[in-house]
């Protein structure tokens, strides 16, 4: 890395205890070291002030970063961007095998029915059809004699309602 320094910024090397200072323009090669820049000793942490950009980072933190899978294609025998017995499982499934496509129809042998949703033949379809229309329905009321019954002539598309 060769970064360019804020105007200002100043960074010290702890391996050789000298540091540069930033100009905003050039970068960290480029940057001549401060004069009289050693320094007695090495800077305490603790006296390093962090901020958004400019972290500590523990020694777990930086293993643990580390040991993270390479950002390369896993094989069958090597890991990468997923294990290798994940990618051995995906490539045990065949091309299209989840191109599913819905039938436009259904056999009824599938369909659930319930109270409200029944299937009928068509032979309750045309008796329902033949069925007497609500326009041929006569309501007699009130206790009827024999000969009054007897004057009621049944036929096929009247139905009768007789109530007392």
């Amino acid at each position: 890395m060769n970064p360019v320094l804020l105007a200002g910024e100043v960074v010290y090397e702890s391996d050789t205890r000298r540091h540069k200072i930033g100009d905003g323009v050039k970068a960290w090669n480029a940057l001549p070291y401060a004069r009289g820049g050693d320094f007695e000793g090495s800077i305490s942490a603790s006296k390093v002030t962090q901020d958004a950009t400019h972290r500590f980072v523990t020694d777990a933190e930086k293993s643990a970063w580390n040991a993270k899978a390479a950002a390369t294609a896993a094989t069958q025998s090597a890991n990468g961007l997923m294990s290798a017995a994940d990618k051995k499982k995906l490539d045990g499934i065949a091309t299209g095998a989840n191109a599913y496509t819905h039938p436009s129809s259904h056999p009824a042998s599938i369909i659930a029915q319930d109270a409200t949703h029944r299937f009928v033949t068509d032979s309750e379809k045309t008796a329902w059809n033949k069925a007497v229309s609500s326009t041929s329905v006569r309501t007699i009321v009130g206790p009827m004699t024999a000969a009054q019954y007897a004057a009621i002539t049944p036929d096929a598309s009247t139905l009768y309602i007789i109530t007392d």
